[in-house]
């Protein structure tokens, strides 16, 4: 485990719920003097209830639920008693001995109001789990425990602030080390998380919109070619007429060659516009202007 992950969540938890945490802790300490310590067990197993009922069930508790656990009154109250004595007579002879069994202990109320087992089986997988997990690590929680409740139990006010928020931080370490710290994770609310999805789907809903006109306003018409530009010198070939042959003797006309190829008599160039004789390498008509090839 984690020490910052530890106080983070126990922090978090004891803020969210301060209100009827303290005043449900100032009960129980309130009526355990008053009862000379005999409703200490089932009040502080009722505080720890309020804890594990925000963390499991997600609600938040209210002050009355100090008194949840008075169902479990003669298992909290014999427990209690047993462990106050045990580990009291542990720091009353060496200290240490004490230190240790309040660390393999400190699960057992926990386990007797979540899962509603019997003083001794509480006990036993309290101290499985520590040894687990690591009881190093438990020890110096123990002992950090130990430390804020000496200094804050200097005046009544801070003992039993400490003595909730101890509270608060074993169950956290419980859920920790019992593989749910999912449980700890703060989620969305349903209102929270309905409105993302709906907003997650009109976007969607608007995306294909949008790809739709665009596929819509798509020009499938078949493209045509447009016509190649013409060029001056495209245009000035298109004005040039091509020169006529035409036989001397008969007047057959051709396109090429020397001699008309129906007298063998030779042919003469002429312009095509007004069949005047031409010069092979005259480039327009000289009687009618023509601009010949």
């Amino acid at each position: 485990m984690d020490f910052n992950k530890i106080f983070k969540y126990s922090w978090d938890l004891f803020v969210r719920d301060i209100v009827p945490l303290l005043v449900g802790g100032l009960i129980a300490s309130i009526l355990t003097v008053v009862s000379l310590g005999i409703l200490a067990g089932p009040l502080y197993g009722g505080l720890t209830k309020m804890v594990i009922k925000r963390v499991r069930d997600k609600k938040a508790p209210e002050i009355g639920d100090i008194f949840s656990a008075m169902d479990q009154f003669i298992i909290l109250f014999i427990t209690t008693l047993v462990l106050v004595l045990l580990i009291g007579l542990g720091l009353f002879l060496c200290i240490v001995p004490g230190v240790l069994l309040a660390t393999i202990w400190m699960y057992v109320l926990v386990y007797i109001v979540d899962k509603r087992v019997s003083m001794g089986e509480a006990m036993s997988r309290s101290k499985a789990l520590v040894s687990q997990v690591g009881f190093g690590m438990h020890l110096v929680m123990v002992i950090v425990c130990g430390v804020i409740l000496g200094i804050l139990g200097m005046t009544y006010i801070g003992g039993f602030v400490a003595g909730t928020f101890i509270i608060v931080i074993i169950c956290v370490m419980y859920f920790l080390s019992n593989n749910e710290e999912y449980l700890l994770v703060d989620k969305p609310s349903a209102g929270v998380f309905e409105v993302k999805v709906q907003n997650n789907i009109r976007s969607e809903v608007e995306f294909s919109i949008h790809q739709s006109d665009k596929h819509k306003n798509v020009d499938m018409s078949p493209v045509v070619a447009s016509p190649p530009v013409q060029t001056q010198a495209d245009r000035e070939a298109s004005e040039r007429k091509s020169v006529v042959l035409l036989c001397l003797n008969c007047g057959k006309k051709a396109t090429q060659g020397s001699f008309c190829v129906e007298c063998g008599a030779p042919l003469k160039v002429v312009c095509p516009n007004c069949s005047k004789e031409l010069v092979s390498t005259a480039r327009f008509c000289p009687a009618c202007g023509s601009k010949l090839v």
